[in-house]
């Protein structure tokens, strides 16, 4: 039952692929970056708690245009945050501002590839949401940046060894990609 949302995704990235040869209004590419994570939480007190911590982010995407400057984007991406490790999905609508920028939001689910460390007291629930929201630039040609912020939705860890409870994951991305 684990493999199904992986299943899942890949058959969303194929079709999307196909879909791309034949539309002049759908886009897919790759993007990846730097994740600034931010765990917060409660210790079994009530007192504020919490980590940071810097890792790596990368994925896949692709985006329908809606009308005009408008873009539908739906975004697979695999993350880990410490010993946790993520697969996220978003989708958001994408607002061209001008020819360089553009603005997006919209929801994003993760699911937890795995349980966290039993040996250190941690775990997670499987399912969380987050809504996401950024900018992105247009280098040139193909090429883009992006910043973004996460905010955590879903209280989502639990790691007694760290005293976290009802934790949620925010993020700060930077990152680039490339439109096919």
């Amino acid at each position: 039952m684990r493999s199904f949302p992986l299943l899942l995704a890949a058959s969303l990235l194929a079709c999307s692929i196909l879909h791309a040869q034949k539309s002049e209004s759908f886009r897919f590419g790759m993007k990846g970056g730097i994740d600034f994570a931010n765990v917060n939480g409660e210790d079994p007190s009530g007192n504020k708690t919490g980590f940071v911590g810097t890792t790596l982010y990368g994925g896949f995407f692709g985006e329908q245009r809606l009308a005009g400057s408008s873009w539908l984007k739906s975004e697979l991406f695999f993350s880990w945050v410490d010993e946790w490790h993520f697969l996220e999905a978003t989708l958001q609508v994408r607002q061209e501002l001008n020819g360089h920028f553009s603005a997006f939001l919209g929801p994003k689910l993760d699911y937890a590839l795995d349980k966290g460390n039993p040996d250190k007291y941690c775990e997670h629930k499987t399912w969380g949401l987050s809504l996401d929201t950024g900018i992105q630039y247009n280098i040139f040609g193909r090429f883009f940046a992006e910043g973004r912020y996460t905010f955590g939705i879903s209280k989502q860890y639990y790691d007694s060894f760290l005293d976290i409870n009802e934790g949620q994951k925010n993020h700060l991305r930077f990152g680039i990609g490339l439109r096919f």
